[in-house]
């Protein structure tokens, strides 16, 4: 009795704190825009705060018609649970917009419960406008302050910092589990993770190769997607695309990120030429007692093997190895003639426990990741994965190059 009454006054002095800690909402608004015709939209979220934690939720209801009332369909954990219109409301800038809170809150050992809310907006029995439906949780919301909101939020931040760590320990102490410690956070600034959130929570040893990510202006090319994070870290940057679709990252443990899009003039003259090591393998004859091998993807761009006496050797007909553990470690170089310059590389490899490739002088992982370079000549560097991942195991090679400027 005595650890269950300590652990909610922990739970209500952070709650005590974090409330005093914001004097209006925190906006993470998804968009809306005025329509001649009556529209209703969820248009920012927070959190109410008591002995236990409910998503709010504030809802703009433009050219609303006279007599019309707005209301909020909520679920938790896919079940219907009560919408409690928050008297004061939610105030935006100048403007209070109506709020409503979930009826059935969560303790802050179960904040990634995931809730679902859509606002309608009716005169009387009859719907006149839906907006879309939007996900939350209270570990969203933790994740937003921490990681998109700005410099202003410093304060907060430091809170929640706090709170995510006593969550984490309630989850453990009280679960025996370590869900919320497993669990990924992306956003997407400029665009949408599914069509209408922004962002969301995900297993972090999930593949999103199926999430379909919505960029705002979709008319711009996607060279690639850089990673950042509150804390100043750079994430891999993702698959190179000229569509909407994300194309996929495996999230490491408690891994957070923030996608921002970086925009590209599409290149003029391109070209780009692949190659898989099994084609290679066939045309060069190698096997797994060639090392060192220098070789062409086409008259334009050549590769060069270096590293110790194991690198390059070729097994099972499709892929060569770069030993981190050689001496000296393996390493790939990739140029091109005389008046052209790189684009973009790609090397596809094996997945799992294997070595990380990084561009030298860098000390990210481009494994299956389409990587913006430049200049004539760069230098791919193979670096030990813990005790287990000592080889790199490539598969194939795709060079974009063009005309220098």
């Amino acid at each position: 009795m005595k650890k269950f009454s300590s652990t909610r006054l922990v739970s209500l002095i952070l709650a005590i704190v974090m409330l005093m800690g914001m004097v209006s909402i925190n906006v993470f608004a998804e968009g809306t825009s005025a329509q001649a015709e009556p529209t209703v939209d969820i248009i920012a979220r927070n959190v109410w705060y008591g002995e236990t934690y409910y998503p709010m939720f504030a809802v703009d209801k433009a050219n609303a018609p006279e007599g019309a009332e707005v209301s909020v369909i909520i679920t938790r954990n896919g079940e219907a649970t009560s919408a409690v219109e928050v008297e004061e409301g939610a105030v935006i800038g100048d403007v209070t917009y109506p709020a409503f809170r979930a009826g059935k809150g969560v303790a802050a050992s179960e904040i990634d419960t995931l809730y679902t809310a859509q606002a309608v907006l009716k005169v009387g029995d009859e719907v006149v406008a839906e907006s879309p439906v939007y996900t939350y949780s209270i570990l969203q919301y933790v994740y937003e302050i921490l990681y998109v909101a700005g410099d202003g939020y410093t304060e907060v931040k430091d809170v929640c910092e706090k709170f995510l760590a006593f969550a984490q320990a309630a989850e453990t102490y009280h679960a025996g589990t370590t869900e919320l410690t497993d669990k990924a956070f992306v956003y997407v600034n400029n665009g949408t993770v599914d069509g209408t959130n922004k962002g969301g929570i995900y297993d972090a040893d999930e593949i999103l190769a199926d999430m379909t990510c919505t960029l705002t202006p979709e008319d711009n090319k996607i060279l690639y997607w850089g990673g950042s994070s509150y804390v100043g870290n750079a994430g891999t940057p993702l698959e190179e695309t000229s569509d909407a679709d994300f194309v996929g990252h495996t999230v490491k443990a408690s891994e957070i990120i923030v996608y921002d899009p970086v925009y590209r003039e599409e290149v003029v003259n391109a070209v780009t030429v692949s190659k898989t090591v099994a084609a290679l393998i066939t045309e060069y004859g190698w096997t797994s007692s060639t090392t060192k091998q220098s070789f062409t993807l086409d008259n334009v761009v050549s590769v060069q093997i270096n590293g110790g006496s194991n690198t390059g050797k070729a097994y099972g007909g499709d892929h060569i190895r770069i030993y981190a553990t050689d001496s000296p470690a393996g390493t790939v170089t990739i140029s091109v003639a005389e008046g052209y310059e790189l684009v973009s590389i790609k090397i596809s490899t094996h997945t799992g426990t294997y070595a990380f490739l990084q561009v030298d002088g860098t000390t990210t992982d481009i494994s299956n990741v389409s990587t913006a370079v430049s200049g004539t000549s760069v230098k791919l560097n193979s670096v030990k994965n813990g005790s287990d991942g000592k080889q790199v195991r490539i598969t194939g090679f795709e060079v974009v190059y063009k005309v220098a400027d």
